[in-house]
């Protein structure tokens, strides 16, 4: 089928515009291999409505369309990855999308802090800007994702955001408190954040295989998933202590494909999503004063058991981390870390 101004090359749309004062104007790439996603954005610019043009916003358009066929994007979400993408296209320009490098993206970072963003406001831009080139790699747009963890640093420092954590006395005030108000969903997001060291993903998206009796204790098997955020999950092993197992216990987990964390919530099919980052700020109220990040339970969960004596390198284990990082994070809370007197 000819389309005016519209050709494929490798699959993918580009635009070619039509001649103008005797001057044939240079091809845009559209980024997608979507012909509806094609003719829209065709439309667009012949109507001049398209902003940003090229392979960026092509590729935006086509990831959008995308996420939104696969139900994974409400109209809430689905606004937040359109404006957090679409500040990145404007920074970057007219840029190929082939030509988005760690140094554009660096740039980004420091654009946003400098325009008065916080840290964690810029860490979830990058995380949404990491699914949208995951996306772009698996319909053949670049060759490599540019943000691993190494290339793009992180907003301040992992070592400074590892001294971030609670006492023992004030994680189980917490978890007293959300035992005595009853709320049995924020229970499960205190016992696996705090005395399982998961990440907020991990907890809020665990199911009920994920939980396995042995005996009279309970381990947790958390299952890999690369589908969200800067780090991806590994999958491990991670063993309860007694406190852990009595909830299970209680709870009557185990088994079943289905959530535990607000498994009355279908996830992703609401505009209005369950949030535990809400239950977690609202369990703090006359409890703890400090509000730290949801992120330092995991650190709670690191600094006490190195603490205790526990070796940094099952720590590392159970955290699902490089034992270099953890070593780098906790070794200054190991008994003795500090005492450089001790063998003299």
């Amino acid at each position: 089928m000819q389309l005016m101004y519209m050709y494929r090359r490798n699959g993918i749309y580009w635009f070619q515009g039509p001649v103008r004062m005797g001057v044939r104007p240079r091809p845009r790439s559209l980024g997608t291999r979507d012909l509806d996603v094609a003719l829209k954005l065709r439309q667009e610019i012949l109507s001049g409505k398209c902003a940003v043009g090229g392979n960026m916003m092509g590729a935006i358009e086509g990831f959008l369309v995308a996420r939104r066929a696969q139900g994974r994007h409400v109209q809430k979400s689905q606004q937040n990855y359109r404006g957090v993408l679409g500040l990145f296209a404007r920074f970057a320009g007219d840029v190929d999308l082939a030509a988005v490098d760690a140094e554009l993206i660096n740039a980004w970072k420091g654009a946003l802090l400098a325009a008065g963003r916080s840290r964690a406001t810029v860490t979830n831009y990058l995380t949404h800007l990491r699914a949208f080139l995951n996306w772009a790699k698996g319909e053949g747009l670049i060759r490599a994702v540019v943000i691993d963890g190494k290339a793009v640093t992180v907003p301040a420092s992992r070592a400074s955001r590892a001294r971030e954590f609670y006492t023992k006395g004030q994680r189980d005030a917490l978890i007293r408190f959300a035992a005595a108000t009853g709320r049995r969903d924020l229970e499960w997001v205190l016992y696996l954040g705090l005395h399982c060291g998961m990440r907020y993903r991990e907890i809020v998206e665990a199911r009920g295989c994920w939980f396995v009796r042995s005996g009279d204790r309970w381990r947790v098997e958390v299952q890999a998933s690369a589908d969200y955020g800067l780090k991806w999950h590994k999958e491990r092993v991670i063993p309860c202590n007694r406190a852990v197992c009595e909830f299970l216990d209680a709870a009557g987990a185990g088994g079943g494909d289905g959530f535990v964390v607000a498994p009355a919530i279908t996830r992703g099919k609401g505009e209005w999503r369950w949030d535990a980052r809400k239950q977690w700020v609202r369990a703090h109220c006359g409890v703890v004063a400090r509000v730290y990040g949801f992120h330092s339970m995991r650190h709670t969960f690191a600094s006490l058991h190195v603490q205790a004596g526990t070796g940094i390198a099952l720590v590392a284990q159970w955290l699902g981390v490089d034992i270099r990082v953890a070593y780098q994070h906790y070794a200054r809370y190991a008994p003795g870390g500090e005492a450089v007197d001790n063998a003299v």
